[in-house]
């Protein structure tokens, strides 16, 4: 897996990185209206014998499309500045419609959807690009932490402080969320991960028994 993964992250970091030194986007990915679009193509490492891209691949290129992001807006770099680092703890893949066939061309939109004084919450569409065939194919929701020297750290200061980035954008992206439909995302994930530490502390309980 690292030798097709390392190279796809490091070729999306070098390209957000170019992006950001032709263009200002430090605010890209942080509000709806300015979603950050990850562009690539459906590859032979990415198929399954079905011909379309399979459902594991759905996840690495919505990495991939994270890396990018936070490279073009400069998060990426107040992270490495900083030691922090984010850190995944959970994610959700909803597959409503296949990416195929083998070339074609998709792209990753991504937005900050919440945060919290511990978690951040980021959602990913997969759509096509072209106009009039451009739907929803695939939903992804990620939540995870920053992270510093083994502690957490609160995301929203972080952003303000560390990256400077507007205090007014970050603060509307405080929880709850003003976006209906995504807060709702968000508030019905938090139900499942309960449900999934719950099975997890059963499980621990039989265990040790």
């Amino acid at each position: 897996m690292t030798i097709v993964h390392t190279p796809r992250v490091i070729a999306s970091v070098v390209r957000g990185l170019r992006n950001r030194s032709q263009s200002h986007q430090q605010h890209v990915g942080l509000t709806p209206s300015n979603p950050h679009k990850y562009q690539s193509r459906v590859g032979v490492f990415d198929i399954d014998y079905l011909g379309h891209l399979n459902n594991a691949a759905f996840l690495s290129h919505a990495e991939y499309a994270r890396w990018e992001m936070t490279a073009a807006n400069g998060l990426l770099q107040a992270m490495y500045n900083s030691d922090t680092h984010f850190m995944v703890t959970s994610s959700s893949c909803r597959y409503r419609a296949q990416v195929r066939p083998l070339f074609k061309r998709f792209e990753v939109h991504s937005v900050v959807g919440g945060m919290d004084d511990k978690n951040l919450w980021i959602y990913q569409t997969f759509r096509y690009p072209n106009k009039g065939d451009d739907r929803v194919r695939a939903q992804i929701l990620v939540k995870g932490v920053t992270a510093r020297k083994g502690k957490v750290v609160d995301p929203r200061e972080f952003l303000v402080q560390e990256a400077g980035f507007d205090p007014a954008i970050i603060e509307s992206l405080s929880r709850p969320c003003d976006i209906a439909s995504i807060e709702d995302m968000i508030t019905q994930f938090e139900e499942l991960e309960e449900s999934y530490r719950h099975s997890a502390r059963l499980d621990d309980e039989k265990r040790s028994d």
